[in-house]
């Protein structure tokens, strides 16, 4: 299967935390303990509870008629977080190092409320026999320095 031909399964995975994104590594369908929640357009949303957290994890599976890199580029796109994600007036990619990337977010909150902000770290793995790509997103609040006014999420 090229880059090139559609149908290519696209699974991102996140946890439900204002709009950061972070899972644990999954290249394979939904095991026993993901719960279907929602089909919607041909996207499949899984969720499941993180333990002691209160959040539920999410993995959002789609077979999508599109170059596997087009979709790539858009979910890498940090520019583009502000449009995806309500009450974010900053987003940027701060680095890239081969197939892992560093987006810094700002949250805008309602007075009296600090904005926030976070640190994302995404790993990109992709599973050539099954044309399958993987995207874990975690917590990296101390790659870049705390900014005045910002109260830094320090999980995701």
């Amino acid at each position: 299967m090229g880059s090139s031909t559609t149908g290519w399964a696209i699974a991102f995975c996140g946890l439900l935390l204002g709009h950061a994104l972070a899972s644990k590594p999954a290249l394979s369908a939904p095991s026993a303990e993901w719960s279907l929640d929602k089909q919607e357009d041909g996207i499949d949303v899984y969720t499941r509870p993180v333990e002691g957290s209160g959040i539920k994890e999410f993995r959002g599976i789609a077979d999508i008629a599109v170059d596997v890199e087009t979709i790539l580029d858009l979910l890498r796109d940090s520019s583009r977080f502000k449009n995806w994600f309500p009450n974010t007036p900053e987003s940027r990619l701060l680095a890239r190092e081969g197939d892992v990337t560093y987006q810094y977010s700002v949250m805008g909150m309602p007075w009296p409320m600090e904005k926030r902000d976070n640190v994302l770290r995404a790993v990109t793995r992709r599973d050539a026999e099954s044309g399958i790509v993987d995207i874990e997103v975690t917590a990296a609040p101390d790659y870049y320095p705390p900014q005045e006014g910002r109260l830094r999420i320090r999980e995701a």
